[in-house]
């Protein structure tokens, strides 16, 4: 388990990297992307299971069957480094935005 949140902090820091590279540095600096980054990696790789679990509970209601019990903490830990990374890496760059626009930071050259 040290070892995949070794790899979310990773890639949240490379997530950071690459909006300051792509979008510009934002006026609050390389440190506020790159907590920003590492905030958004542990969060993208903790909400893909309840994202997972809510799409097939609504396939499943849809389809008039019983949903599944949730197992959070063991799809957390079931996730593979190669599953796991890009999904820090995507929620990292999502948050990273979303932190941008929400609080109208602006780029700067």
């Amino acid at each position: 388990m040290q070892i995949l949140i070794l790899g979310w902090l990773i890639a949240g820091s490379i997530a950071s990297w690459l909006a300051n590279e792509t979008w510009g540095r934002g006026p609050l600096g390389i440190m506020a992307d790159w907590l920003s980054g590492l905030a958004g990696a542990i969060v993208g790789v903790l909400a893909a299971p309840l994202i997972v679990w809510l799409v097939s509970s609504l396939s499943a209601l849809l389809h008039q069957e019983a949903a599944e019990h949730l197992d959070w903490w063991g799809s957390i830990q079931g996730l593979d480094w190669w599953v796991s990374t890009p999904l820090a890496f995507l929620g990292a760059l999502l948050f990273i935005r979303t932190f941008r626009v929400l609080f109208r930071v602006r780029i700067s050259p």
